[in-house]
């Protein structure tokens, strides 16, 4: 009777992990952002590939900017109390830009915020 408790309690608990990660959107700029394409992907199609963007800007002229920002840390990088001491995430910024709802623009970067740190460093250890 016991053991089949625990596999009941078993069972659900992996069930329960498993419904968790299944709704959980997942966004892989770096590969998606290689669907748009300039003057031929519209508002929706950027919608399907990349989901909802983190900011909406609207410069004018019938231009419309989504920004979306995603931030990659490795496992180390993840634990907790030491992870900062393992480097720094890397940051993938996309910046798509509409006329007349298509795309007109597509400008992608990804960089490590600690890249230009070596210039403080260098500054430090010259005087």
């Amino acid at each position: 009777m016991l053991k089949k408790i625990l596999m009941y309690l078993l069972f659900c608990f992996a069930a329960a992990a498993l419904s968790s990660c299944y709704n959980t959107p997942v966004r892989h700029l770096t590969s998606d952002i290689g669907m748009v394409k300039k003057g031929v992907s519209s508002e929706e199609d950027v919608l399907i590939y990349l989901g909802d963007p983190d900011k909406v800007e609207e410069p004018g002229d019938g231009r419309e900017r989504w920004i979306y920002r995603q931030a990659e840390k490795t496992a180390a990088e993840k634990l907790p109390w030491v992870g900062s001491h393992f480097g720094s995430p890397q940051e993938d910024v996309a910046i798509i830009t509409f006329t007349n709802k298509v795309v007109s623009s597509v400008q992608y970067t990804s960089s490590d915020p600690d890249e230009m740190s070596w210039e403080e460093n260098s500054l430090k250890t010259s005087k």
